[in-house]
């Protein structure tokens, strides 16, 4: 879960059409980490594959915008900027996860 700090000033950057904005970043990032930080707490290690999903990552672009800006989010805006939350995440998690050796 993204703290309340982290996520009132990713609210007051994250924009509607601004994908390059770092706070799509800085969401996908912040998310990869509260996995992993889940993870470790019922002991379980960070192997394998980003285990979100695009929902998820939907549920992160609405709860990261300011409340005002909710309404003007269209669904291509709202599946681009998803994707772009999403990507990032996964990126983190690749940066920060063990390769899974089973087969």
């Amino acid at each position: 879960m993204v703290t309340g700090a982290t996520e009132s000033s990713m609210s007051s950057r994250l924009h509607v059409g601004n994908l390059a904005d770092p706070a799509t970043e800085d969401l996908g990032a912040a998310w990869a980490h509260d996995v992993a930080n889940a993870l470790r707490a019922q002991t379980r290690g960070i192997v394998g594959a980003w285990p979100g999903t695009l929902r998820e990552a939907r549920s992160r672009v609405l709860v990261g915008l300011p409340a005002a800006r909710r309404s003007a989010v269209d669904a291509v805006a709202l599946e681009a900027m998803s994707r772009a939350v999403y990507n990032a995440a996964r990126r983190c998690w690749d940066a920060i996860s063990e390769p899974d050796l089973e087969p």
